[in-house]
């Protein structure tokens, strides 16, 4: 199942996101409008995620997300040189890892880093989800904009995601309440 994406994403140079996570600067004028890190989600103006993973490199679809629009890929140096043999005609920022700089890459282009949030972390072998939903459940009687993570579903508000992993990748979990 896709997760929502926010409605008013900024508009936000690569410059800007390449001096943001410390990478050497792209030598390109795009300008980045959502992230993703599914190839098949790719939607025009996206920076692309390009990880790796177990059992593929997300630069091998470096022709399929150029395709669909995506105006640049995040990747780490392996991801850059498949993406350069395969003749990808984009501009790749890359840094040693690109999954930890993915959540504040997001949060940049979603203009959610500002936002105060509070968190409730539960652990334990059982009685996890129960404990969640019953915490949701209070602090949203008592007047407060309450998000919960979990194995069954995902929660922003009122709004109801199926939740694919416990826990989410970082541009799945961004919402913009502006």
């Amino acid at each position: 199942m896709a997760s929502p994406r926010p409605t008013s994403p900024r508009r936000t140079p690569l410059r800007e996101v390449s001096t943001l996570i410390g990478a050497a600067d792209p030598a390109s004028d795009a300008v980045v409008t959502g992230v993703t890190l599914d190839s098949r989600a790719v939607r025009p103006g996206d920076l692309y995620a390009a990880l790796p993973g177990s059992r593929a490199h997300g630069a091998d679809f470096g022709a399929q997300v150029a395709e669909a629009g995506a105006v640049a890929v995040l990747t780490d140096p392996a991801g850059a040189e498949r993406l350069a043999a395969a003749g990808v005609d984009l501009p790749v920022v890359v840094v040693e890892g690109p999954r930890t700089v993915l959540g504040a890459v997001a949060a940049r282009v979603y203009g959610t880093e500002d936002l105060p949030v509070r968190m409730v972390g539960i652990t334990g072998t059982n009685g996890k989800t129960t404990t969640a939903y019953l915490v949701h459940s209070a602090l949203t009687a008592l007047g407060h904009e309450v998000g919960l993570i979990g194995t069954v579903e995902t929660r922003i508000g009122e709004e109801r995601v199926g939740s694919v992993r416990t826990t989410p990748r970082p541009p799945s979990c961004t919402r913009s309440s502006r």
